[in-house]
């Protein structure tokens, strides 16, 4: 599931970035790459959070 999201993230990153390698070639350019930033699967429907958040 996780290998699947990336190369769907790679696969988009050659289709709209231009120069996509450089991207993906320098760290510095990621910020927040935490779990937090990334959704796996947007199609759920559900939330997990603290009830009224």
């Amino acid at each position: 599931m996780i290998s699947k999201w990336f190369e769907n993230l790679r696969v988009f990153l050659i289709a709209e970035v231009d120069n996509w390698k450089n991207l993906l070639g320098d760290p510095r350019r990621f910020f927040n790459a935490n779990e937090s930033g990334y959704p796996v699967c947007v199609n759920t429907g559900r939330v997990l959070a603290e009830k009224g958040a």
